[in-house]
């Protein structure tokens, strides 16, 4: 009650009093369908899931471009915890995430069959059931065993679950919910925050755009938010709200538990937790590395060690010599490049020791897992 009447306050001294009034009459609403129709199955098994995954490590995956320049093969069997569209990835990997969360309104709706297909892959899903905007996810995300429903309330830092705040960015729920599971340490890796203004947009309301074409700047695929893709766009404002909730969670996390958090991705504008470097974090040789990138690689493969196949395959230093090419090696800052033109026509894998590898869609040689 004392957190409500505080939240009360903060709208009404931010936004007015008829908004605090709204707002109120809203989450009261939510609240008491929620009281209604709540999902048993998915509210007994918080419980079970508390500190489940005790003193393990999990790695919280955005779904920024500097993924295009981390080598994901090496997560092959550990934790993770994936977003939004980053089934789109799946063809380059040979793993699946552990854990899937979707909590935007405009986003999950838009795309809820694909969800309903990635449930299916994962050990949990979370999802809100009722949207603090009033959309009930549960209209369209079909209710799993392995699904559980989170119950969105004002903003803050919850760590009893199925409580939530959402915070403007998926990682701050995602936050929440790793250190509810138990997790002991989290590894954060395309959580880049670097956007850009999407320019081929068609205008919904405020700042929700359709997309018209496959063009996304902020993310590791230039299809991900594409062609007809409903998101939103992110404004200044909206990217000062997810960094000031990052922020926060950092501090809510250093002083009320004892998770720690860490910052393994290039690029990212996010300083507010310790940084260690992505590789440093495996102890593979090199040939398990090669084993491991082989299995990303789903084709008849006939190459033995990254040397045998740098020999043979072509290096590439110029993007106008792709035109035609089944295959090719590049390296990673070119590659990288490359990929919002070549990913319609290739496959990017790696990287290895600095390159990339592409592979031609149209090559008889790859038999994709997806």
């Amino acid at each position: 009650m004392i957190r409500f009447v505080k939240r009360f306050k903060d709208v009404y001294q931010n936004e007015g009093f008829s908004t605090a009034v709204f707002k109120t009459v809203k989450n009261l609403k939510i609240r008491s369908k929620r009281k209604l129709t709540l999902n048993k199955r998915s509210y007994n098994n918080w419980a079970n899931l508390k500190d489940a995954y005790k003193d393990k490590r999990v790695f919280l995956i955005g779904n920024g471009p500097s993924l295009n320049k981390t080598p994901l093969y090496l997560l092959q069997n550990e934790y993770t915890m994936c977003f939004n569209r980053f089934n789109m990835m799946y063809e380059r990997l040979a793993w699946r995430p552990s854990f899937y969360m979707c909590v935007d309104a405009l986003v999950a709706e838009d795309m809820a069959a694909e969800i309903n297909e990635i449930v299916k892959e994962v050990d949990l899903a979370f999802f809100p059931d009722i949207h603090t905007e009033g959309l009930d996810f549960r209209i369209f995300i079909k209710d799993r065993n392995n699904v559980q429903w989170l119950f969105p309330e004002f903003k803050d830092f919850y760590l009893d679950l199925p409580k939530i705040a959402l915070g403007g960015t998926v990682a701050y729920p995602a936050l929440q919910v790793l250190i509810y599971l138990g997790f002991s340490e989290i590894y954060l890796i395309g959580v880049d925050m670097n956007y850009q203004i999407h320019t081929t947009v068609k205008n919904i309301k405020e700042r929700d755009v359709t997309s018209i074409k496959d063009d996304d700047p902020n993310h590791f695929d230039p299809r991900y938010f594409g062609k007809d893709r409903k998101y939103h766009q992110p404004v200044k404002a909206t990217q000062d709200n997810m960094m000031s909730s990052i922020e926060y969670a950092a501090k809510q996390i250093s002083t009320r538990s004892h998770v720690k958090v860490y910052n393994a991705g290039i690029n990212s504008n996010v300083n507010c937790f310790e940084r260690v470097r992505f590789e440093d974090l495996f102890s593979f040789a090199k040939q398990e590395k090669f084993q491991l990138l082989s299995k990303s690689i789903n084709q008849l493969w006939e190459y033995k060690s990254a040397e045998e196949l740098f020999s043979v395959i072509p290096y590439i230093t110029e993007k106008k010599d792709t035109s035609g090419k089944s295959y090719f090696v590049c390296n990673v800052e070119d590659g990288s490049s490359w990929i919002k033109e070549l990913i319609f026509e290739f496959i990017p894998y790696g990287p290895y020791e600095d390159k990339m590898i592409f592979i031609a869609r149209n090559n008889p040689l790859i038999k994709n897992q997806c």
